[in-house]
């Protein structure tokens, strides 16, 4: 790619990255256990949300935090939890007192390695990660309590109901990623798990979510104390030293650019970006039918197979991901180089979580967004929260790669000729045939009503004469017929009672 694509904040990056602040950990009080193993793993300074997370939490206060990928929120919620469990002699030895509650088993995988990693030689620490599986299928008592439970809401309610996990000593309480429950129809199992939990008066509790929304809001309003909010400004150093480069292309004509663009670039791993799931499935078989060996994921997966596709992934099998913003919330995958925006996000945030993504320290980093008619109306919300202007390429004709490309779902087929109508049957219109011989016809004679009238028809044996309507007021013989009277009930005759 030319070296136009580069970002403008790449030029102006200092030695030391500015995502870090002035903020030691030594000055946020922290125990000396805690400050033992960061010194282990060369932490020294904080990140902007943890210099203002960590403070409110060791000082008991109930915390909300906006915080995306990168923000060290792992950090943020670990370390304060590991500064308040020697705190626990008023509590019964033996018992769990914080529980993490994560979104997928994967990412409680990652939380358990950072307990390990900032635990150091801290040896009175013990974690375990609740898994659904082995708890059905063992359904054994761990041979030791453990101090902190991290898992999923399913895996720590089986724990509940097996009796394995004594929820009345849980005095810290952490929700992870808690927009991703409601994409993962999980936050009915999540808002049963915090109705288990004691009051949260009596408990401290911190909640991590990508945004903000209004059930976000809802949720912590209901199951917290009065929190206290933070928001980790961490968009702009997120994307730096990332090139950034937008190609104005017709949506018919996506596919071959990105096809030619696949060829031209030098990428290791690929992560590719649609707004819907059938845009989504249409660009996999487009990429496999060019023999691009990838993989495709929809919001709608279940978290096992979110696991299994993670492993694949990160084994080294497929190099390329095509997915949903909804779909990725729960995947991680590493060593991404390119970020390419198949359909530009419909919100800034969403434009600064995708290019987020690109993960590897050396060699190419680059997003690369395609821009067309339908989603183009979003681009200047974009750089408005970016604070400049994605540079533009002019694609070149032979880079639109001319393989095996389905034509768009949208696009119109050709019309079909309408089929010939069936041609209209007149029926005759018969009189209705009534008992005895009658019928009704229609006629225009005064007496009929809505012009129909009775037309009685003669016997064979008085004559092959036919009566014509009658429509006087008596009928035929001129004479209106007696009424049939129903007889009347006859009652019994009263006896009377001869005194003797």
């Amino acid at each position: 790619m030319p070296e136009e694509c580069k970002s403008p904040s790449e030029n102006a990056r200092a030695q030391q990255p500015s995502f870090f602040t002035r903020i030691w950990f030594e000055e946020l009080g922290l125990p000396r256990h805690v400050l033992s193993g960061l010194k282990d793993c060369g932490f020294t300074l904080c990140t902007p949300l943890q210099s203002q997370v960590i403070p409110l939490a060791l000082s008991g206060r109930d915390v909300v935090a906006q915080a995306g990928t990168g923000a060290g929120k792992i950090a943020a919620y670990l370390l304060p939890l590991m500064a308040r469990l020697p705190e626990r002699s008023a509590s019964p030895q033996g018992n769990t007192t914080a529980l993490i509650v994560v979104p997928t088993l994967e990412l409680a995988r990652y939380v358990a390695a950072d307990v390990r990693t900032f635990g150091g030689s801290y040896t009175a620490l013990s974690h375990a990660i609740a898994d659904e599986q082995d708890c059905a299928e063992t359904g054994e008592t761990p041979p030791q309590v453990p101090d902190i439970v991290i898992g999923t809401p399913p895996a720590l309610i089986n724990l509940i109901k097996h009796g394995l996990l004594r929820v009345s000593t849980i005095n810290v309480l952490v929700v992870d990623e808690a927009d991703r429950y409601f994409d993962l129809n999980l936050v009915k199992d999540l808002r049963y798990l915090l109705r288990k939990l004691p009051h949260h008066e009596k408990r401290r509790s911190t909640l991590f979510s990508n945004s903000l929304s209004y059930r976000i809001l809802a949720l912590a309003y209901h199951y917290m104390n009065a929190p206290e909010f933070v928001s980790g400004a961490t968009e702009e150093p997120q994307l730096q030293g990332i090139d950034q480069c937008l190609f104005h292309v017709d949506s018919r004509e996506k596919a071959s650019l990105l096809l030619g663009i696949l060829k031209r670039e030098e990428w290791k791993r690929v992560l590719i970006f649609a707004n819907t799931q059938g845009s989504v499935e249409e660009l996999a078989r487009t990429l496999k039918e060019n023999r691009f060996p990838l993989e495709y994921i929809s919001e709608d997966v279940p978290p096992r197979k979110r696991f299994r596709l993670m492993a694949r992934l990160n084994r080294g099998g497929a190099r390329m991901l095509v997915t949903t913003d909804e779909g990725s919330g729960s995947v991680f995958m590493e060593g991404v180089s390119h970020v390419i925006n198949y359909d530009l996000p419909l919100a800034p945030t969403n434009y600064i979580q995708r290019v987020g993504r690109v993960n590897v320290t050396t060699g190419v980093r680059r997003a690369i967004s395609f821009a067309c008619e339908e989603y183009v109306f979003h681009l200047e919300p974009i750089e408005e929260a970016l604070g400049y202007k994605i540079p533009v390429i002019p694609p070149h004709d032979d880079w639109f790669v001319e393989g095996k490309v389905r034509p768009p779902a949208e696009e119109a087929k050709a019309p079909k000729e309408p089929a010939p109508k069936p041609q209209e049957v007149h029926e005759e219109k018969r009189p209705l045939q009534l008992k005895g011989g009658a019928r009704i016809v229609f006629s225009s004679s005064p007496g009929g009503v809505f012009g129909l009238a009775v037309e009685r028809v003669t016997p064979p044996d008085q004559g092959s004469h036919t009566e014509q309507p009658d429509h006087s007021e008596h009928g035929a013989e001129g004479r209106k017929k007696p009424r049939r009277r129903r007889p009347k009930r006859r009652e019994p005759k009263k006896t009377e009672n001869v005194e003797s």
